[in-house]
């Protein structure tokens, strides 16, 4: 069961006191305006009227704690249950009323507590029956809100990890056909160095299976180890370089983002130049990942891979909008695939 936070009965005290002191105003000035004289001054007026709606800042806790134990539904427990409840606080706001209207502002009376108690709960009880299912309701909506959203964080935590696991497996398959091109090619000595290397990006991989976000340190490292196996692969061919800004290293990005897009400018550009930077600009963080390679050819995006393809949902799911993965082409050649995220440091 949620418990209330300090912040949600302040907020209860002062809406039950602003709603009181608004409605010992009006009650107030429309006595004075039917021509009467009132039998208080305007403060004590608005200090009776006030404290006597406070008694439902009191009251309010407990529906609402009531309410998340036993949740409003068309069935006989929770109908019943509410029922008398709504009865009982109807009682205890009256007798709340009356122990306050004695305290703010006493006067003679003639009547005891529970002759005044009744006159007041045969008076207040369709209204305060009112406010107990009004409350109600407004439990109701909030707690089904706040589902909603957990059932929307669920779905999106599930949808990020089928992402993940899409491109695990793609990376893993491309790296063991590449390892059995070089032992069919008898370079078994190119064969275990991949193999080596494999096995530490599949460590990197299981042991960050549960984390969204990493530094950009760690993402550069898992890119470092797979450019490795590549070069290892392209032997002189392949030029790699990583220059990374020094206040982009703790910056959290998704885990394994650069790893595909690396990994596409060098199966699909032919290339021989792999240069992958990132930058801040503002409160965005800017990663590019470009080779020299052959350009994007006219209708890509209608044949776009798995790994580009995976990486936007991710981005999406992650950021809502607010991110994004671009590529174009380059002069005089190569494609340059460009990062935008927000820049964060704090990986929570």
């Amino acid at each position: 069961m949620v418990s209330i936070t300090k912040r949600q009965l302040a907020l209860i005290v002062l809406g039950w006191a602003l709603f009181g002191w608004l409605n010992g105003t009006l009650l107030y000035f429309g006595i004075i305006a039917e021509g009467a004289t009132p039998q208080f001054t305007y403060s004590q007026f608005a200090v009776r009227q006030g404290s006597r709606w406070l008694v439902w800042a009191l009251l309010t806790p407990a529906v609402i704690l009531l309410c998340r134990r036993v949740p409003p539904a068309l069935r006989a427990r929770p109908v019943t249950i509410h029922a008398v409840a709504s009865v009982l606080v109807a009682a205890a706001r009256s007798s709340g009323v009356v122990l306050t209207d004695r305290i703010a502002a006493p006067r003679p009376s003639t009547q005891t507590f529970l002759e005044s108690w009744w006159g007041m709960l045969t008076f207040s009880a369709p209204v305060d029956l009112v406010i107990y299912f009004a409350i109600v309701g407004v439990v109701l909506a909030i707690e089904s809100r706040r589902r909603l959203r957990e059932r929307e964080l669920l779905l999106a935590q599930t949808q990020l990890a089928n992402l993940r696991l899409q491109i695990q497996p793609h990376f893993l398959f491309n790296t063991l056909h590449t390892i059995a091109s070089l032992v069919r090619d008898g370079s078994s000595q190119a064969a275990v160095t991949m193999i080596a290397g494999l096995s530490d990006l599949l460590r990197y991989s299981l042991d960050n299976a549960g984390r969204d976000l990493v530094p950009l340190s760690e993402e550069l490292e898992v890119v470092r180890r797979y450019l490795e196996i590549q070069q290892t692969r392209f032997s002189d061919r392949l030029r790699v370089t990583v220059d990374a800004a020094a206040d982009t290293y703790n910056a959290a990005v998704p885990t394994l983002l650069l790893q595909p897009l690396v990994e596409n400018a060098i199966r699909h550009g032919d290339a021989t130049t792999i240069d992958v930077r990132s930058r801040r600009d503002g409160d965005t963080l800017v990663i590019d990942i470009a080779n020299d390679g052959s350009p994007l050819a006219s209708g890509w995006q209608q044949r776009e891979g798995v790994g580009l393809s995976s990486t936007r949902r991710r981005l999406e799911q992650l950021y809502a909008g607010s991110a994004s993965l671009e590529l174009e082409n380059q002069q005089p050649a190569g494609v340059i695939a460009r990062v935008r995220i927000p820049y964060v440091r704090d990986l929570a």
